[in-house]
């Protein structure tokens, strides 16, 4: 049962991306935002069979995806106006022009950003209990993964939040929308 539990909170960022994209089509920036966060996602659903092989390394890999995960944040304006800049596409630099972070997306890069920390004190763990230098991995045995279920619930419902406050977020109106 724990397992099935752990499956649909893994599975379950990817179909909320898609929902936000769908539902925040109209916005641009909320758009641009799941494309991108939905390019990393994808990413990490690719590569997680591998990872999942790798036992002890399994830890760093998802703390660098972790990182990863804070570049469509961090680095999404820039992005948009490097695409203009070898495009000449108009939608790219309107997300750069109008680009603003909301409290959402704050949030998101501290629970990513906190993830990473636990991940990598997980990996750094796992590496002393290997070599017999601490008889208990108590983080990787007792925190690490349900600390990732709380935190990867919180970031859904942030994602969530994000996508249906986009609408008073990017300034839409009820006369906008008759235009």
């Amino acid at each position: 049962m724990m397992a099935f539990i752990y499956d649909i909170f893994h599975y379950l960022p990817i179909f909320i991306v898609l929902f936000g994209l769908c539902y925040t089509w109209r916005f641009e920036n909320a758009r641009w935002f799941f494309i991108t966060l939905g390019v990393v996602e994808l990413i990490d659903e690719l590569l997680i069979p591998v990872a999942l092989n790798w036992e002890t390394h399994y830890y760093i890999y998802c703390a660098l995806m972790n990182f990863a995960f804070l570049l469509p944040i961090v680095y999404r304006k820039r992005l948009a106006l490097w695409l203009f800049e070898r495009t000449d596409y108009e939608y790219f630099y309107r997300c750069y022009a109008k680009h603003t972070v909301s409290a959402q997306e704050m949030l998101v890069i501290c629970l990513v950003g906190l993830s990473c920390i636990i991940n990598t004190l997980t990996f750094v763990e796992v590496l002393l209990f290997k070599s017999f230098l601490i008889d208990n991995a108590f983080i990787k045995f007792y925190v690490r993964d349900n600390a990732a279920i709380f935190l990867h619930f919180l970031m859904i419902l942030a994602l969530l939040q994000f996508a249906l406050r986009s609408e008073f977020r990017e300034g839409i109106t009820a006369h906008d929308k008759s235009n």
